[in-house]
């Protein structure tokens, strides 16, 4: 007789909830609003693009890397068009035209904006029989990129070959014997010569391949990969 049943309140006490008030909201949503909203795919891409037109601009402009303009311009351009393709059904994505708008503007005034076009989508694997067809160079707009060296003949010191895509893999293999100046070059991505790699943004490789005689490789994407191996 007597005793207080556990949790119960003695007589005249005020009764209280230990639990505390409520979350305010609905069921299931976490206090404070809706739980931390997602930042919309247009704003994220516009500032992302103008994020990396900006720092790639600053650190050209310092001397700190060599940009391609002609190829990182157009390959964010391009992007931007997906991303508009993506969110078509959206009502608000102005911030996307307005970053085309000014890539494009960009585009005009650093290269031919119908360079991409005219250079292809897909994937490419190029043999050249000898140093004049290695020398005209090669270059995609959209794809995969393969230039083998090993069987051109009248290979010779100083000459020059440049490969270039735009979004994709630039991949160029070289004779077991003959050596070459690389200048490699990514605006987004990684490039590796011989096994050496370095990715990030802006990348810019220059690497020494024994051999003779000694090319000149000029070998960029816009925003992908550069392979050089033999």
């Amino acid at each position: 007789m007597g005793e207080q049943v556990p949790g119960s309140n003695a007589p005249g006490e005020e009764v209280t909830d230990e639990a505390g008030p409520a979350p305010q909201g609905s069921a299931g949503t976490p206090p404070g609003g809706s739980g931390g909203e997602r930042l919309p795919l247009d704003r994220l891409l516009t500032g992302l693009a103008l994020v990396l037109v900006g720092g790639l601009w600053l650190a050209d402009a310092a001397e700190l890397v060599e940009v391609r303009w002609q190829a990182v311009l157009p390959a964010l351009l391009a992007l931007v068009g997906v991303a508009l393709l993506a969110t078509a059904r959206r009502e608000a994505h102005g911030g996307l035209i307005a970053a085309g708008i000014v890539l494009g503007v960009l585009v005009l005034a650093t290269a031919d904006p119908m360079a991409a076009v005219v250079a292809g989508v897909g994937e490419r694997a190029e043999q050249p029989a000898d140093a004049a067809a290695a020398e005209e160079g090669y270059e995609l707009g959209v794809g995969s990129l393969e230039v083998d060296l090993r069987e051109a003949d009248d290979l010779e010191d100083g000459l020059t070959v440049p490969v270039s895509v735009g979004i994709g893999e630039v991949v160029v293999v070289l004779p077991d014997d003959v050596g070459a100046e690389v200048e490699a070059s990514v605006g987004i991505g990684e490039t590796v010569v011989l096994g050496r790699s370095q990715g990030g943004l802006g990348v810019s490789a220059t690497e020494t391949v024994e051999g003779e005689p000694v090319l000149v490789l000029e070998a960029s994407a816009g925003i992908g990969r550069v392979e050089v191996r033999r």
